[in-house]
């Protein structure tokens, strides 16, 4: 199986991830990527360039929803005051509506972006940040 390698994947600086209610450096960073990658490849894993694809792509293999919400989800935090106020430089999801929480209920996207940020992952390392922008064309591609 091919190993789809860009080096726009060095640029995924996340700053930390809450664990435990914790922040901490985490371990995402761009030395983890390398050294995959590298053993991949020492394994026989052919690598291969990423090619760049619109954003209807994304929405094809993701929820809309979602792409919609990566794609605002930082524009709505800075205007939301929480860097500015609280000092909260990452967006972390607090609420989790899955299905044993709503209990039926129909899901609502909520109004405030604190309360709607935990709507597409599952626990507190799923941090979401200013974009990084071009050239990946990823507009939510986190710093």
């Amino acid at each position: 199986m091919p190993v789809v390698w860009s080096e726009d994947c060095l640029r995924h600086e996340p700053g930390g991830e809450v664990w435990l209610g914790i922040r901490d450096q985490g371990s995402e960073v761009p030395a983890r990527a390398l050294v995959l990658r590298g053993a991949l490849a020492a394994a026989g894993a052919p690598v291969v360039p990423a090619r760049p694809h619109g954003e209807q792509i994304l929405r094809t293999v993701h929820d809309p929803d979602l792409v919609d919400h990566l794609a605002r989800v930082w524009d709505d935090w800075v205007e939301a005051g929480f860097p500015a106020q609280y000092g909260r430089d990452r967006v972390v999801p607090y609420v989790f509506p899955t299905d044993g929480l709503l209990a039926g209920l129909p899901l609502r996207s909520p109004p405030a972006v604190h309360g709607r940020a935990g709507r597409f992952c599952y626990d507190t390392m799923t941090l979401a940040a200013r974009a990084a922008g071009p050239p990946s064309g990823a507009p939510w591609m986190p710093r």
